[in-house]
């Protein structure tokens, strides 16, 4: 199942928008978008499931309009929660952008793509 759309970053930090969202039993495919005072990124990957629950992956944003030696920064996505309605129209995501030592949590409803 594929889902789109905009998520609330903790105290607004940044904006951050799943592009797409491909929920699949063992992991999650995801396509990311954001703004932040660096200008426009973008990261994409897949996360594995955790045996304790929720998804994780390691990847890389990249930024636009930078030298190739400064345009990327390594993050974690941790997704918490990922709940896609019985209908199956709409995804809730919660989870963390962790930059160490920083962390954002975000949450959201994703439409059906």
């Amino acid at each position: 199942m594929r889902f789109s759309g905009h998520v609330d970053v903790e105290n607004s930090e940044f904006d951050l928008e799943f592009k797409e969202l491909i929920v699949r039993p063992s992991e999650i495919a995801f396509e990311l978008k954001g703004y932040d005072e660096f200008g426009e990124f973008r990261a994409d990957g897949t996360a594995a499931k955790l045996s304790g629950g929720g998804f994780s992956a390691v990847a890389v944003a990249r930024y636009e309009g930078f030298p190739p030696e400064d345009d990327r920064t390594e993050f974690s996505l941790l997704l918490d929660e990922v709940e896609v309605s019985d209908a199956g129209t709409v995804c809730r995501v919660a989870g963390k952008w962790i930059e160490r030592p920083d962390r954002w949590s975000f949450s959201g409803e994703l439409e059906k793509a």
